[in-house]
């Protein structure tokens, strides 16, 4: 019985203690330029026309991606293919990097 009341307190603690995860990051507004897809899978670069935000640090700076292990990548191609082609302008929210460049999670298109 002294060890399961220890469990909890303890589980606590060790979450408390785990890596903070990396915040997501909104890009500011603007036109896509460029939308590179395919190859062997779903992949999606996107290249724009507003300042570049690179807050990982990812290693290539020609694009964002929307990566196709994300359950939402047909949504946001879907979205981002939209906006190019109605020259609408769009907001990205990048978390982490997909193949090296920064990785879309979420697309705001923009009045």
């Amino acid at each position: 019985m002294k060890r399961l009341f220890c469990l909890v307190p303890c589980l606590a603690l060790m979450l408390q203690m785990s890596p903070a995860q990396a915040t997501a990051t909104s890009t500011g507004g603007g036109n896509i330029t460029r939308l590179s897809g395919g190859w062997v899978n779903a992949n999606l670069r996107v290249q724009t026309g507003f300042p570049w935000t690179n807050p990982e640090s990812c290693p290539y700076s020609d694009g964002y991606m929307v990566d196709p292990a994300d359950s939402g990548h047909e949504l946001l191609s879907s979205m981002l293919l939209s906006a190019f082609m109605s020259h609408r302008q769009v907001q990205l929210t990048l978390d982490g990097c997909s193949q090296g460049r920064p990785r879309i999670i979420g697309v705001d298109i923009l009045e």
